[in-house]
């Protein structure tokens, strides 16, 4: 029943006010987004892109909500009718970290996310920021990290290059 009231009033238009709503009532009733993970693979993109968007605005309120489904989602990414979920999948891993058992997989698709010049600035933020906290527990990818950012700051945006600074001097 949830599930089909959702994709309703998905299917009407896309509504911060609605999602927002939502994410409330997933969080005051404690439901486990496993429950709700049917609505990433629905055949609408619209229904597709605004769970996603959901998905965004719970990890907002508690990161932690979305940590059993992570692994998930990043494995079936190819499978999920979404325009853009690349631009969600590293906002997951930035605010929630990266399940041990992807770690290198994940690694290596933020890195390609990051260089990919047809990703949109917020993937590539997002990319590079996920990757930072990453590179806290293996200082290995620093390197890396460092020479990749650097190579991005003149192909992109002031509001990334701003951040990139940032993770540049954390990283020095």
């Amino acid at each position: 029943m949830l599930l089909k009231q959702i994709r309703q009033s998905f299917e009407l238009g896309y509504s911060d006010v609605n999602r927002k709503r939502w994410a409330r009532h997933v969080m005051e009733h404690d439901i486990a987004i496993e429950q709700l993970l049917p609505l990433i693979y629905d055949d609408s993109r619209k229904v597709s892109n605004q769970f996603a968007w959901l998905l965004s605005d719970i990890c907002e309120i508690d990161a932690s909500k979305l940590k059993p489904i992570l692994e998930e989602l990043f494995l079936k990414r190819k499978e999920i009718n979404n325009s853009n979920f690349s631009r969600s999948l590293s906002k997951y891993f930035r605010l929630v970290g990266i399940p041990e058992s992807i770690e290198g997989e994940v690694a290596d698709k933020l890195f390609e996310w990051l260089n990919d010049p047809k990703s949109i600035v917020s993937t590539k933020s997002n990319c590079m920021l996920a990757l930072y906290n990453l590179s806290l527990k293996y200082p290995e990818f620093q390197i890396e990290l460092k020479e990749v950012i650097e190579e991005q700051l003149d192909k992109t945006s002031i509001s990334f290059q701003k951040k990139a600074r940032k993770i540049l001097q954390k990283l020095s």
